[in-house]
């Protein structure tokens, strides 16, 4: 990231005048206007580390939407695009899209709808990555960048199936932060809220 630094005047100054004038300056005053550049910063280059990147948010890379076939199966997946599509009948998009209000059950949904299509994903790149050129058709695709960067952090190589010392199960818990555990603490205190109100 490259950044330029400026000293702007924030109101008018007429007849302006600054002892630290070059010499060629001094003794002279300038009617400086509101906005004018009084100072120029040498320029400064760095590498911008964000806490938080967007890539690494496996969510991003799915998109959730209603099969609107009357023989729909109940969910279904396609990675021919750039993002991994996820498809719902259209009963359980229905349901999907009204449970998604409420933000303490997003972890459960990911647990019930991106947790399985995640395995499946990294299953289809477990087998590509014993055949050459396997992994060819992904690599084009936004989400195997994603997967495949957050795949070696976790000490996988996306394109050595031996490298797969846990089961894709295990690993698309670990990818997503283990909505599970998170998932299962939300719906019990759901549940001991109903019990409370009962009493």
């Amino acid at each position: 990231m490259d950044v330029c630094s400026f000293v702007l005047a924030l109101d008018d100054l007429p007849a302006y005048r600054n002892k630290r004038f070059h010499a060629d300056y001094r003794g002279l005053s300038f009617n400086v206007r509101k906005g004018d550049t009084l100072a120029v910063a040498s320029d400064a280059s760095f590498i911008a580390e964000k806490k938080t990147d967007p890539l690494r948010r496996i969510p991003s890379i799915f998109v959730v939407v209603p099969n609107e076939n009357d023989d729909a199966p109940a969910m279904d997946i396609d990675t021919t695009g750039h993002k991994i599509r996820v498809s719902l009948s259209q009963s359980n998009y229905d349901a999907y899209t009204f449970l998604r209000q409420a933000q303490p059950l997003h972890t459960s949904l990911n647990s019930m709808i991106i947790i399985p299509a995640l395995i499946a994903v990294l299953e289809s790149i477990k087998r590509a990555s014993s055949t050459p050129d396997g992994l060819s058709a992904f690599e084009s695709r936004r989400w195997y960048s994603v997967l495949a960067r957050r795949l070696k952090e976790l000490g996988v190589d996306p394109t050595n199936p031996d490298s797969f010392s846990e089961s894709t199960s295990a690993l698309g818990h670990k990818i997503i932060g283990d909505p599970l555990t998170d998932g299962l603490k939300s719906l019990r205190s759901y549940e001991e809220t109903d019990d409370d109100e009962v009493a």
